[in-house]
């Protein structure tokens, strides 16, 4: 029994399944195997194994262990890096690949046992990564045959999903021609490009799709293998955070445990380390996903469809299906997938007859696993589908609906899709419901409310006064609170009454003198401090500066009217500082109020550039400054040299600024700045990161290649005029003229350099490389 399992006490027969359950928890899900040539055809599948949890038999515990070993050495070039130099004469790459090519021989004829392992599956997973598109094409042949059960098998399940999403690239290259090439071997058989692999699986479990969409373990590997038959365009919400996944959330933090996964052996045959820069998929691939959707509206009635829409399995499954139905411009048509869901609405809209709301929609928009699809629906459905279901579920009870836990997110995505007519109506709804929305700090519909007002340009005074009412915002209202209260969800009286508490417990509290040495950007988020920035209150100024001038412009004036401390507090916060973000990005502030919050920030650079946060913002305030802004911000950092000289996030700000030359020649840093662009730095500013050497140009190497120098004097009767900047200098430059002459007699001819720097023989040895002579030193009478 593996150590790991072994327990104290007696063994009790209840707890077995309490055992087996903790031991594939440690485990749960990813790790991915690679193999050399294998036999083409050939199936392991034991059928008088009784065992479920092992339906291919179990492993030697030494090849276990051997795979334990295999997955250290992985992890450990992993985290090095390809490039890392290995102490031995063999080179680090080719040691590499006779290594990988030994662990891909002794998985030969075992693939099927270490994929439904629970250790071992990992390393699988971590294995296919440094496979060769040959090498996959062998794993995925070794696997064919048995696909059902290794896709609803708990851990194979997560190695075929790595394989099909690793799959893509190389089914890109075999749609350009790019082929790895292999010699077939008649007792084996052919083996087949990946191209053919993937669509004979998909053959497989095309009669079994209906159930393998409820298994809790097949259908994300069915979700991965939509995204490769589909082409990119296909499912455009993947990128957003509402849309299905083909990881769940428990699987992807399990995943980042694990460690970055990632080649191990450069430039492998096959296979180019860049990728495709286009992804091509061939026609067979979206004939194959055009079946499946047939396959589902042929077998499936409206209510087996509707059961799928509230499976926690299948929903997200269905959810791509529909996006697949939208593309292929199916989705009005009655007996769609859409009609189903929707309860026959499309067929009734198309035969004429009045249209009624049906319970299960109802209940469809606020269930917490339903409501997803329903958020999908909405997206992707025609406009004049929408106007119906808009008129039909929402707009009756959008006041109810907008404050419901699950519903006002259904409400956000509709309001996002009104007209400039029907969000007037909206607004005008909710009046008495925006301020409900504040107090459950459920601000969905309202921010999204703001963003379609600035892309209609409706409505845009409406919802101002909308602001000033639930925050109680008046006209005599210091103008800083307006961002003060937005920020915290909190009303004009309400904040104050928790500022003032907040000073009443700094006074109360014993000062500590380390604490009041100087001022510390903020560095994180307080969930229990009631003043602390909320992510949805940035949200809703971020959507406020969308609206067109001047109606943005109630945000800019609160910022400009801030304090230095409360603006810089501002920027330092990792929710707040979006706000600096979204008014150098909206289209519709105005340029001059760009470049005047520029300013208000000039005199305390110093102290943003040394936040982790406000380092960020710096450089985004740098790009958008003009040559005048960027010299004042560049003047006020040089009395503050020494303190961002120990600066952690400083140095990725101020290394490219050459203040020492802007002190010296400012139009000489003027003309270099013109020349590197508009960002101050030209790597990215979130941590260090490699310079090339080509780069990397001291201040003495620009000043002789921009400066003017009269060609009439050689280069070595130039080196002799020009005087040496600093003691340094003369000392090195001392050094190398005496390098090849005796260290005595240089000293006793060049006596000067000795004296004016305080230095004697045995110091310009040691500099020199020279061997320190023994004789007594010869007293100076001048010092």
């Amino acid at each position: 029994m593996p150590r790991e399992q072994r327990k104290r006490g007696k063994k009790h027969k209840a707890k077995n399944d309490a055992l087996a359950g903790q031991v594939e928890e440690n485990y749960q899900e990813d790790d991915y195997a690679v193999q050399e040539p294998s036999v083409i055809h050939y199936d392991q599948h034991d059928e008088d194994n009784s065992d479920p949890a092992a339906p291919f038999g179990h492993l030697d515990p030494d090849v276990k262990g051997y795979f334990r070993t295999v997955n250290d050495q992985l992890k450990q070039w992993q985290d090095e890096g390809i490039d890392t130099e290995v102490d031995t004469d063999m080179d680090p790459n080719e040691q590499r690949r006779i290594f990988f090519a030994a662990a891909l021989s002794e998985m030969h004829n075992k693939e099927l046992q270490l994929a439904t392992d629970p250790e071992c599956s990992v390393i699988l997973e971590r294995m296919l990564y440094s496979m060769d598109d040959f090498a996959r094409r062998v794993f995925t042949d070794s696997l064919t045959g048995s696909w059902a059960p290794l896709i609803t098998n708990r851990f194979a399940s997560h190695v075929c999903q790595t394989l099909l999403t690793l799959a893509i690239d190389t089914v890109n290259r075999e749609a350009r021609g790019n082929v790895s090439s292999v010699l077939n071997d008649p007792e084996k058989g052919e083996l087949l490009q990946m191209t053919q692999l993937i669509l004979h699986n998909c053959e497989a479990i095309l009669p079994d799709i209906i159930d393998l969409m409820r298994d809790q373990f097949a259908s994300h590997v069915i979700r991965a293998l939509l995204v490769l038959l589909c082409p990119s365009g296909v499912f455009t919400s993947m990128e957003t955070h509402h849309s299905p996944s083909t990881r769940s959330k428990k699987s992807a933090h399990w995943r980042s445990k694990q460690g970055e996964m990632k080649s191990i052996i450069p430039a492998q045959s096959g296979s180019n380390s860049s990728g495709p820069v286009e992804s091509v998929r061939p026609e067979a691939f979206m004939d194959m996903a055009k079946r499946f959707l047939n396959h589902i509206l042929g077998t499936l009635g409206g209510n087996e469809v509707r059961a799928l829409a509230i499976d926690k399995a299948a929903s997200p499954l269905l959810q791509m299906f529909l996006e697949l139905e939208t593309y292929l411009k199916q989705a009005d048509k009655p007996d769609s997938l859409m009609d189903h869901i929707l309860a026959g609405l499309i067929s009734d809209l198309h035969a004429g007859k009045e249209l009624s709301s049906s319970a299960y929609v109802t209940t469809l928009l606020a269930d917490s696993t339903s409501s997803h699809l329903a958020e999908s629906l909405i997206k992707q459905c025609p406009t004049n589908i929408f106007e119906q279901i808009w008129n039909v579920y929402l707009v009756e009870d959008v006041a109810k609906r907008a404050i419901h836990p699950v519903a006002n997110f259904v409400v956000s995505r509709a309001i996002a899709r009104l007209s400039a007519e029907e969000l007037t109506k909206v607004v005008e709804r909710l009046k008495g419901t925006w301020s409900k929305c504040l107090k459950s700090s459920r601000l969905g519909p309202l921010i999204s409310a703001f963003n379609r007002a600035g892309q209609l340009g409706a409505s845009e005074i409406e919802l101002l006064q909308v602001i000033r009412d639930i925050f109680e915002l008046s006209d005599t209202t210091d103008l800083s609170l307006l961002i003060a209260c937005v920020l915290r969800l909190k009303p004009c009286k309400e904040y104050q009454e928790a500022l003032e508490r907040k000073r009443q417990a700094e006074q109360e509290k014993p000062t500590d003198e380390s604490e009041n040495r100087g001022y510390r950007p903020h560095r994180g988020g307080d969930e229990t401090n009631p003043l602390e920035p909320k992510i949805q209150g940035s949200l809703l100024l971020q959507a406020m500066l969308s609206l067109h001038t001047p109606h943005n412009e109630m945000v800019l004036d609160s910022l400009f009217a801030m304090e230095p401390s409360e603006l810089l507090a501002l920027a330092c916060h990792p929710a707040s500082s979006r706000i600096i973000d979204a008014v150098f990005e909206s289209s519709t502030v105005n340029l001059r109020l760009r470049k005047k919050l520029v300013n208000a920030f000039i005199g305390q650079v110093h102290l943003l550039i040394d936040d982790r946060v406000g380092s960020r913002v710096a450089d985004r305030l740098w790009v958008a400054a003009d040559p005048y802004l960027k010299e004042k911000i560049a003047r006020s950092l040089i009395p503050h040299e020494q303190f961002l000289a120990g600066s952690r996030f400083a140095k990725f700000f101020t290394r490219n600024l050459n203040l020492s030359l802007l002190k010296r020649n400012p139009d000489q840093w003027k003309s270099t700045k013109a020349k590197d662009g508009s960002s101050v730095n030209a790597i990215p500013i979130t941590g260090p990161s490699k310079i090339p050497k080509s780069e990397l140009k001291t201040e003495s190497e620009i000043i002789s290649t921009d400066a003017e120098k009269p060609e009439h004097i050689s280069s070595k009767k130039r080196r002799k005029d020009v005087e040496p900047e600093d003691e340094i200098d003369i000392l090195f430059s001392k050094a190398k003229r005496h390098k090849f002459s005796n260290l005595e007699t240089s000293v006793e001819a060049k006596p000067k350099a000795s004296t004016e720097l305080n230095l004697d023989k045995s110091v310009l040895a040691a500099i020199e490389g020279a061997p320190r002579t023994t004789e007594k030193r010869v007293k100076s009478k001048k010092k």
